[in-house]
Order: structure tokens, then sequence, then C-alpha cells
């Protein structure tokens, strides 16, 4: 129990010297995330406990031309599905979004994170309170650019649910983009 505080105090020291948009790097060991290997994460969900299993559809994705251009996104669109379980009783989806890595940092690309409403018509989760071991969905997930230079990046969805007693929990999954278009 020591050594569990001793390294909570570390990190808090080390999370309150870096910026929002820095990284951390997370020992499967002692972090209560239970992540497979050694993984750097975007601060803001590093110290979160896993409570939401999250998983998209695709581990890769290719672009293709954005067809709905001009009126949504930029030129070249990455589709995959999303889908999300809580793992908990009584949690609620308080907040969700994307970080895009760029120079091994976490960048938050969504303009903003969503909130509870939109989480709830996205993956048609009434209120955004979903049921534990309940899958929701949406197939329709997505991220864009105007420019491919053929180098491979990731992205990073994560989605905060808080419990009746106001304690928060994560979960989020990465998925890699493969910046050149296949015939």
């Amino acid at each position: 129990m020591i050594k569990r505080l001793k390294l909570w105090a570390i990190l808090i020291v080390i999370a309150s010297c870096q910026s929002q948009n820095d990284t951390i790097e997370i020992d499967e060991k002692n972090h209560p995330y239970s992540v497979r290997k050694s993984i750097k994460l975007p601060l803001k969900i590093s110290s979160l406990i896993k409570g939401i299993d999250v998983k998209h559809s695709k581990k890769k994705v290719y672009p293709e031309l954005n067809e709905d251009l001009p009126t949504r996104a930029l030129k070249y669109k990455f589709n995959f599905g999303t889908s999300v379980t809580s793992l908990l009783d009584g949690l609620e989806i308080i907040e969700f979004g994307a970080f895009h890595q760029i120079n091994n940092k976490w960048v938050q690309s969504s303009a903003r994170p969503f909130n509870t409403a939109e989480f709830a018509e996205w993956y048609l989760c009434p209120s955004g309170l979903p049921v534990k071991g309940t899958i929701y969905s949406d197939p329709n997930n997505w991220y864009s650019c105007d420019d491919l230079d053929n180098t491979p990046s990731k992205i990073l969805w994560y989605y905060i649910g808080v419990d009746s007693n106001n304690e928060k929990f994560v979960g989020f999954d990465t998925i890699e983009l493969l910046r050149e278009l296949t015939e």
C-alpha cells in the first residue's frame, strides 16, 4: 500500500510539471488502468482508473476521398466504428473525444470534448447512462485530414464516465491511420 501511495505521489509531481498536451509513460504493473504493455497516455486520462471498455472496428484504417465535402470535415476521411461498454454499474459518460499523436505527444484532435447528450445520440445510449455489460456502438466514427504524407500516425479515442460518488473512470482505444490511398 505504501509503495502504491509513493508511486501516486511521484505521478502527481510529474503531472504537475507537465502541460495538458504532454504525455506520461505508465507502467502496467503500477497503474490502476490494466494495459498490456507500457504505453504513453495523454495526461488528461493517465491517472483515471479503467471502468469502460472501448474497441474500434479496425486497428488500422486507410483514407478515402471525403464525399461529404465541403459540408463536413477535410479532404480525406478515415472511417471506422467504435464500441463502448461500461464495466461498472451506474456510470454516466460525461466526456469523450480524440487525441492525435504528433511528434510522440498526444494533442487533442476533436475541436472540443464531446458531452453526455452527444454520446447518448451517437451511441444510441439513453441519457448517456450505459448499462453495465451492454455494448453501445457508433458505426460511423471518423477522422479527417487535408493531406497524406504516407506516414502512419495514431489517434486515441477516450471516454470518461462518472459514478454516483463522482469518481471518474476511463476507457480508450487507439487506431492507426495509414496515410496513403489504396487502389
